[in-house]
C-alpha cells in the first residue's frame, strides 16, 4: 500500500512538472490524504489510472497541462470533493467523460485550450463553475451550457 511517496503522509504540495514522465501508477499518491496541490504539467503522460486519486479528499487543484492526454477515467475524480480547478490546456484530448465532475460541486476552473475535443457537452460542467476556457479546440458538436454563465 502506498505509493513512492508514502512517508509524506502530510505532504500538501507536490510539484512532478517537468520531469519527463510517461506513466502514472495508480498507487503512487495512496498514503498523501493531505495533498491539496498536485502539478503534473509539462510531462509525457498520456493516461491515468482509474483509481489515481481514490484518496484525495482534500486535492483542490490539479494541473496537467502539456501532456499526451486524450481522455480520463470517468471516475478519475469522484473520490476529490474538495476539487476546484484543473488545467489540462495542451494536451491531446478528445472527449470527456460524461460524469467526470459529478462529484466534484466546489469545481470553479477548467482549462481545456488547446486539445482535440470534437464534441463537447456544456452540462457535463458543474453548475458552480466560473471559469471555462476552450478556445481553439476544433469543436465541431458543441451542447451549450445547460446553466447560466
Amino acid at each position: 500500500t502506498g505509493g513512492v511517496f508514502k512517508q509524506l503522509k502530510k505532504l500538501k504540495e507536490l510539484n512532478l512538472s517537468e520531469n519527463k514522465i510517461v506513466k502514472i501508477d495508480e498507487n503512487v499518491f495512496t498514503a498523501n490524504e493531505k495533498l491539496e496541490f498536485l502539478n503534473m504539467g509539462h510531462n509525457n503522460i498520456s493516461e491515468l489510472p482509474a483509481n489515481l486519486f481514490k484518496s484525495q479528499e482534500s486535492l483542490t487543484v490539479v494541473y496537467m497541462q502539456n501532456n499526451q492526454l486524450e481522455t480520463f477515467p470517468k471516475d478519475l475524480f469522484a473520490q476529490c470533493p474538495a476539487l476546484m480547478e484543473l488545467r489540462v490546456d495542451n494536451n491531446q484530448i478528445k472527449e470527456l467523460p460524461k460524469k467526470l465532475f459529478e462529484s466534484n460541486k466546489k469545481f470553479k476552473l477548467l482549462n481545456l485550450l488547446n486539445n482535440q475535443i470534437e464534441k463537447f457537452d456544456g452540462k457535463i460542467l458543474p453548475e458552480g463553475m466560473e471559469l471555462l476556457y476552450v478556445g481553439e479546440l476544433g469543436i465541431h458538436n458543441c451542447v451549450l451550457f445547460a446553466f447560466e454563465l
